[in-house]
């Protein structure tokens, strides 16, 4: 009876402890990564897609993400590549997308990521 009293008193003490929790395990979480979607007629415009890449990224985006905040807090990360290039977006809490890099030149059928084009 003793615990369950202390725990009636002292709730806010128990929500901070679970906040924290929460908080913890969030900032461990990996970031899901999804992709690379091919898409010859894509721009790959950064860090706002054109509309063609943005269509794209809509077609191929998990549908949990269509609700606001979801792939945003998760950190969702969508590839979309062409022919010669690749480009991460990123989900935004108003389910747009944005480009935190340049797009990626592919070589030899690879990410050549030590020499971005200039």
């Amino acid at each position: 009876m003793r615990l369950i009293d202390f725990m009636k008193r002292h709730w806010l003490l128990w929500l901070l402890l679970a906040g924290l929790l929460a908080f913890e395990v969030v900032s461990r979480w990996q970031a899901p990564q999804h992709g690379p979607y091919p898409c010859g007629q894509c721009l790959l415009q950064t860090p706002v897609p054109d509309h063609v890449t943005e269509q794209r990224l809509r077609q191929q985006m998990p549908r949990l993400y269509a609700l606001p905040y979801v792939g945003a807090l998760a950190g969702a990360e969508l590839m979309t590549c062409t022919a010669s290039h690749c480009a991460v977006y990123h989900l935004t809490a108003d389910v747009g997308f944005v480009a935190r890099e340049r797009p990626i030149p592919i070589t030899f059928g690879t990410l050549d990521t030590a020499t971005p084009e200039v």
